[in-house]
């Protein structure tokens, strides 16, 4: 089972979807989701396991836009 942190989901069309991180751009990529919970969702279709996402994306990225990785702060 995968599972994705809601801070990294958005509405997208009539579905929603998740920026990851690929060869230092922004990717699109629509999921389909199962179960949440408070902070986590499952996966059950459109991300590959150990997929980096973007959490709390800005309205600035897009599909393709050049990203830094930088590690997670801890809330």
């Amino acid at each position: 089972r995968s599972l994705v942190p809601l801070a990294a989901v958005f509405r997208h069309g009539d579905g929603e979807a998740v920026f990851v991180v690929d060869g230092g751009r922004a990717r699109l990529v629509p999921v389909t989701l199962g179960r949440r919970g408070d902070r986590e969702a499952e996966v059950l279709a459109g991300l590959s396991v150990g997929g980096l996402v973007i959490a709390y994306p800005a309205d600035m990225i897009t599909d393709g836009t050049a990203v830094a990785v930088r590690p997670a702060t801890r809330r």
